[in-house]
């Protein structure tokens, strides 16, 4: 038997591409000096920090801990799947963290309130 003959395979020429020039960089022109900002107005009489805000911290954080009781309480069979898993496996989890947030926000509300300011 005589042993076969290999050819190498002839190499693919690689395409080079036509990278375009750069546009020159023209400088900006000059500017005259600028003027410096004349300051804005605020209106006064506007407070964030009143008891307004406690209370919406409050009712938020009251209303999050009842949604996460929502959420716990959902039938596992009415979500997808992998959402539903998900949901059995953390279902106390999710209910006793609302409730957290929602106590903590209730609680920062009240000491808001019995401090007076």
């Amino acid at each position: 038997m005589k042993p076969k003959r290999v050819t190498p395979k002839p190499k693919k020429k690689q395409k080079t591409l036509s990278v375009p020039a750069k546009p020159p960089r023209i400088p900006p022109a000059s500017h005259p000096k600028q003027l410096a900002a004349t300051p804005v107005a605020t209106p006064t009489g506007t407070s964030s920090d009143g008891p307004v805000s406690m209370a919406v911290l409050a009712l938020g954080g009251l209303l999050l801990g009842l949604v996460a009781i929502g959420i716990s309480v959902i039938p596992a069979w009415s979500l997808p799947i992998a959402v539903g898993l998900r949901l059995e496996r953390n279902r106390q989890s999710i209910a006793l963290t609302g409730i957290a947030i929602g106590v903590a926000c209730a609680f920062v509300g009240l000491l808001d309130v019995v401090s007076g300011q």
